[in-house]
């Protein structure tokens, strides 16, 4: 019996099932049907078996041994003669449907008679008052669903009395959970309105109860609240990350930043109603050499620069936690909490690879991921860290130092000389583990292998997604791109000069130079970013002649709507306000008070020359930048350095991944799980999930009722209830073919 088969088989007796069609009540079958199942005598087998009302009193393994022994014909008529029974109970349904719909209408028909005659009709209940009636909800549902917002959201999504027991599957037409989960989720991720986009944990459907998770997503996916346990892991992994990326304390400079930023607002706004009280109505030079509409102008840009964008946000991500990161695993072996993307085919159960194109992230699904650990080095021999002092060597003969003896890197030298000496090196002695931390109460693993396995499957997702971004950087940095447009992130739009000051303090080392080159307009050298940031200054002059179809955006063909990307004028808002000027800033005594903040507040009043040789020298990186920017910082920047750091790990992704077991209160690693990554299981975990989220599965009952316990629909959910048997031999998987075939003959 084939695969295809088997899912139209089952999704015929599943259809009876969820139409309420009664298995011990006999069909009556066609000539044409009676005369398939006349045609199969098969030797050992009761005839019964062509009857599906007869199907009950067989176990499920006869059924499946009778069916695994037809031939390609017998399988044929076998299937048409079930659905043809399918479709004549279905066709009998709908026939005692319409003869009550009949009688509604005669029913109403009297009604409107006598209310003609002056007779009153009784009132028709409204859909939420019908919800709420203590006629039809008892006080214990009403209880139930006062403390239960997941519950209650659920129902109300799927307009549900409240007297109801939950059923398997969504009653929505049309509508799958994916589409579902675009418009109503408590996630956390940002996302464009409407958008499709996915978390790695929502593939791991089987990690617990596919029921619940089917339930979460139909109740708007809210985000639960946090447990004791739950904080204790992530002020665990909290820990982990302080450990091995040690924050960098920039709150004073931030505050002294904002509060020179509020003085200048107010002072503009002061000098704009002088400048107006003067001119009045006339564009004359009034102060400073500037114009009643050059104050409002700047006014304006200067409000611009202190709002943080969301672009500002996934760039500030991105800049710290994926380039300084991915420099981080290469200079110390190690790094944690990464983040990093994926794009499903849906429709395909397909993770979309370089080979696919550019044009196969269109009709995908986004998927975003934080990975918990990175290790490289050689884990066949712990003691050899031959090619971290060889990367070392070279940063040290390489870059000059900063003030505290750290390299300079210029990133555009880096790249390919650190691909030279990776060539050196095989996976044999060099490769890349992906790890998932797992924090416990105690020194014990989970005992439900529905668990453990939806781990290991995290990291073979992880392990996956990260060796795709590194194949091929262009792949990668068009990925990125697109990851962000469905952010609702313009990634041309110049970021704030804050964030640009905070990326410049927090990783000098690596953006230093860059932005050096940026703001008098010099190439990276990474070709797809070049080439655009080239095109963008060419849609930015047509503008200018404003032809028409022009600018053209440099990521599709679409006709670009919005206005090219305005100067970025880096040294407009480092300025004390009595000093302000558009045309000729001054920034000489801004920055001695900037270099002061860092020293004072890493002395706490005790000043030493120690002090001041490690506090940071805000004016040395500083003057060189405060100019109008050839070339604005933008998130198509950081983009475009992640996807070349991404591809210095191509080929040294290890076939295996981890799992570490963490005592949350001892921080003790008590146990670590090692896989071998395993494509078939990869490949099963995502049809699963992509069934999962296009409905094109049923969602299963948990193999355990313990797992009920703690869950927030168990008081409606049939399995919760213990109701549950009768169905057990009945859920199979939905044919999508069989599904459309009976969708045509169900209202």
């Amino acid at each position: 019996m084939t695969a295809k088969m088997h899912v139209e088989i089952d999704d015929a007796l599943e259809k009876l099932t969820l139409k309420d069609t009664t298995l011990d009540k006999p069909l009556l079958l066609d000539e044409t049907s009676k005369d398939d199942a006349r045609v199969l005598p098969k030797r050992g087998y009761d005839n019964d078996l062509f009857r599906i009302e007869k199907h009950s009193k067989f176990t499920h393994s006869q059924i499946r041994d009778f069916e695994a022994n037809l031939n390609a014909k017998e399988e044929e008529a076998y299937a048409q003669a079930i659905i043809k029974q399918v479709q004549q109970a279905d066709t009998s349904t709908t026939t005692i449907t319409k003869s009550k719909t009949k009688k509604v209408k005669k029913a109403t028909t009297k009604s409107t008679k006598s209310t003609k005659s002056g007779a009153k009709p009784s009132p028709v209940p409204s859909r939420s008052s019908s919800l709420t009636s203590p006629s039809q909800t008892t006080s214990e549902d009403q209880e139930i669903f006062a403390k239960n917002e997941s519950l209650r959201n659920l129902y109300d999504n799927w307009n549900l009395p409240y007297s109801e027991n939950l059923p398997i599957v969504s009653p929505l037409p049309n509508e799958t959970p994916l589409d579902f989960h675009a418009t109503h989720n408590g996630d956390s991720l940002p996302t464009k309105k409407g958008s499709q986009r996915l978390s790695t944990t929502k593939l791991l459907i089987k990690n617990w109860c596919v029921l619940r998770e089917y339930y979460r997503v139909w109740s708007g996916s809210l985000r639960t609240p946090a447990t004791k346990a739950m904080e204790q892991g992530t002020r665990h992994h909290a820990i982990l990350e302080e450990e091995t990326h040690p924050r960098i304390d920039i709150t004073d400079m931030l505050d002294f930043v904002a509060e020179k930023a509020q003085s200048l607002q107010r002072e503009l706004k002061t000098r704009l109603v002088v400048a107006t009280n003067v001119a009045g109505d006339q564009d004359v030079f009034v102060q400073n050499d500037a114009t009643v509409e050059e104050i409002k102008r700047v006014s304006l840009l200067v409000d611009e620069m202190l709002t943080i964008s969301e672009e500002d946000k996934v760039a500030n991500n991105w800049a710290h936690n994926v380039v300084a990161r991915l420099f981080a695993i290469l200079a110390n072996s190690e790094a944690r909490e990464i983040p990093i993307h994926s794009f499903i085919d849906m429709n395909r159960s397909k993770i979309i690879e370089p080979k696919d194109g550019v044009e196969a992230l269109e009709n995908s699904v986004p998927i975003s991921s934080i990975v918990d650990l990175f290790k490289f080095g050689n884990h066949k021999d712990p003691t050899d860290f031959s090619f971290f002092t060889e990367l070392r060597n070279m940063l040290h003969f390489e870059y000059e130092k900063d003030h505290l003896g750290k390299p300079i890197i210029d990133l555009t030298s880096f790249i390919p000389e650190t691909q030279k000496i990776l060539s050196e090196y095989s996976t044999d002695k060099l490769s890349l583990v992906v790890s998932d931390v797992k924090t416990r109460s105690g020194n014990t693993l989970p005992y439900q292998q529905s668990v453990l396995d939806g781990a290991k499957d995290q990291t073979m997702f992880y392990r996956k997604f990260f060796e795709i971004l590194t194949h091929d950087s262009e792949f990668t940095y068009r990925g990125m791109i697109k990851n962000a447009a469905t952010r609702s992130c313009d990634v041309d739009k110049p970021l704030s000069p804050i964030l640009v000051l905070q990326m410049l303090r927090l990783n000098p080392n690596l953006f230093y130079t860059d932005f050096v080159k940026l703001s008098n307009g010099e190439p990276i050298d990474f070709a797809p970013y070049d080439e655009d940031i080239k095109l963008n200054k060419l849609n930015r002059s047509l503008a200018e002649l404003e032809i028409v179809g022009y600018p053209k955006s440099m990521d599709d063909d679409a006709t670009v709507k919005q206005n090219p990307q305005i100067e970025f004028q880096f040294d407009l808002l480092f300025q004390n306000a009595q000093e302000f000027s558009s045309n000729t800033p001054s920034n000489e005594s801004y920055l001695k008070e900037l270099d002061r903040i860092d020293v004072t507040s890493t002395a706490s009043g005790n000043i030493t020359s120690a002090v001041l040789q490690h506090s940071f020298p805000y004016s040395h990186y500083m003057k060189p930048l405060l100019k109008t920017w050839k070339t604005p910082p933008t998130l198509r920047y950081v983009i475009a350095r992640s996807a070349q750091l991404f591809s210095l790990f191509q080929n040294f992704v290890d076939d295996s991944t981890t799992v570490e077991y963490h005592n949350a209160i001892s921080h003790e690693v008590f146990e670590i799980r090692h896989y071998k990554h395993s494509q078939k299981q990869l490949d099963q975990a995502l049809r699963d999930a992509c069934d999962f989220w296009l409905g094109r599965t049923l969602p299963k009952f948990a193999d355990s009722l313990s797992k009920c316990n703690t869950c927030e629909f168990r008081t409606k959910c049939i399995m919760g209830r213990g109701e549950a048997d009768d169905l057990m031999n009945k859920r199979k998987m939905v044919g999508p073919q069989l599904r459309e075939l009976l969708g045509q003959h169900v209202s």
